[in-house]
């Protein structure tokens, strides 16, 4: 099946969830609805259909989503002006933060540093203010633009965007091979000791820890080290280590002093950091888990460190610890817990671009349908495309344990997006099976906004 006449094909669905989406006769399942498709056709270039169910909508949330949207879309294909109005049209500030990254990443892109600014200025709190101007370091070192960063950076109010975003900027330094200042590391580090995790409760009472706020703190300083670390920095880096090490001893639950320890290891694995030896960090972390007997927490460290090592090249002790993870995962007695295990392994190992262990693990699901989302997402991945499509026959064969239709036209849709991406098998038959199971979802909801996304998953893949 041609991409000319897919493209034909995912106008007259998108066009048939309208008509559905339209017939449900309950208000708060119509807008529902309405709001997916409306955002769909966004995606597809629809613009006029999008502001004509909007329109019809009465839920003033589902709208600013959808004008959201509209916006993102407008901004990344350079219209600018366009992309503003509509952000106009969004009457709370929270809601037009994404949107106006959006322009901002742009206009970035063209070299207006002083115009992304200037639409920074357009909102009035000083908390997505902060956001914004720590987005635009962060666009500017990702497109070499490092003039005027510190005094960007100086104007950010908020200790934990400062310090995120100086880290940004001495992390792109150091990919330049620039010096980097000891006023530089030292004011970002001043930075962190002022981010709040703990809130008072009271004279005599002690103190609550914000854990999340502890997290942030501790991955800007691990960023802060991966930085200096890069820079040729060894005694400043190695100080900043030891700061890390001691906080983690400050947390005093076990719970989320191992969660604390998992946090920086994840961080260095998915920031390319993963060349950075943490062996302490792993050490400090296996220590912590010496008299832990709950097979899912052990599962996840052991998954955690895994990966870390497969980022390394390490895989030796990746294959060790990778396999005691799936070992732990077995003796996790709920279901969804073990599954979500697995899920989570599959995806940080294609996230990773590794394909050891996956089939492996994809085996172990008893859910069929993640079974078969995991068979897909790996075909969607692999460069072979004689093992793309051993994987999607895999896939179509375990369709048949799945009975319900709502649950099967999810699947359907996966292997027909694993289909279009790699150019493999019978994609008209894959549609058209997936279209008959849609006819017989009684949920209209379900069925509109399955017929939007498989128009808008055959838009994107066509037109890449």
């Amino acid at each position: 099946m041609s991409c000319e006449e897919l493209l034909l094909e995912a106008v007259n669905l998108i066009d048939k969830a309208v008509r559905v989406a339209l017939s449900i006769k309950n208000q708060a399942m119509r807008d529902g609805a309405l709001g997916i498709v409306a955002s769909r056709a966004v995606a597809m270039n629809q613009f006029e259909k999008a502001k004509e169910l909007i329109e019809q909508m009465v839920d003033e949330e589902l709208k600013i989503q959808t004008y959201k949207d509209m916006a993102i879309n407008f901004a990344k294909r350079g219209y600018i002006s366009e992309a503003l109005e509509i952000v106009e049209q969004i009457p709370h500030e929270e809601f037009k933060v994404e949107a106006l990254k959006a322009v901002i990443s742009r206009l970035i892109s063209k070299k207006q540093v002083s115009r992304a600014l200037k639409v920074v200025g357009l909102l009035k709190t000083e908390e997505f203010r902060n956001e914004l101007l720590k987005f635009v370091v962060e666009e500017m070192a990702k497109n070499n633009q490092l003039d005027g960063v510190e005094e960007i950076i100086e104007s950010i109010r908020d200790p934990i965007y400062r310090a995120s975003a100086r880290n940004t900027y001495i992390s792109a330094l150091s990919k330049l091979g620039r010096k980097i200042d000891e006023s530089l590391w030292s004011k970002t580090l001043s930075d962190i000791e002022l981010i709040r995790d703990t809130i008072i409760i009271g004279r005599g009472r002690g103190y609550l820890r914000n854990i999340e706020a502890t997290y942030r703190k501790l991955i800007e300083l691990e960023n802060l080290y991966f930085a200096l670390k890069k820079g040729g920095l060894e005694e400043e880096s190695n100080r900043i280590f030891g700061l890390i090490m001691r906080f983690v001893t400050e947390i005093k639950d076990v719970d989320d002093r191992i969660d604390a320890l998992r946090v920086l290891i994840r961080n260095a694995t998915f920031s390319e950091n993963a060349s950075i030896d943490i062996s302490p960090i792993i050490e400090r972390l296996l220590n912590e888990i010496e008299s832990v007997d709950n097979p899912l927490i052990l599962a996840q460290v052991f998954k955690d460190i895994g990966t870390y090592y497969i980022g390394r090249g390490a895989r030796e002790k990746a294959d060790s610890y990778i396999r005691r993870a799936l070992e732990e995962a077995e003796k996790i007695e709920e279901v969804f817990q073990r599954d979500a295990l697995y899920r989570e392994l599959t995806r940080d190992l294609l996230r990773l671009g590794v394909y050891e262990f996956l089939e492996e693990t994809i085996e172990k699901f008893t859910e069929t349908r993640y079974k078969i989302e995991a068979l897909c997402e790996y075909a969607m991945k692999v460069r072979d495309r004689k093992k793309a499509e051993e994987l999607i026959a895999i896939s179509q064969k375990h369709t048949k344990k799945i009975m319900n239709p709502v649950w099967l036209a999810y699947i359907l849709q996966k292997i027909l997006e694993a289909q279009i991406t790699q150019s493999i098998g019978d994609i008209k038959s894959t549609l058209g099976v997936l279209l008959k199971i849609a006819e017989i979802i009684d949920n209209k909801y379900s069925r509109a906004t399955l017929l939007a996304s498989v128009a808008e998953m055959i838009y994107k893949y066509c037109l890449k």
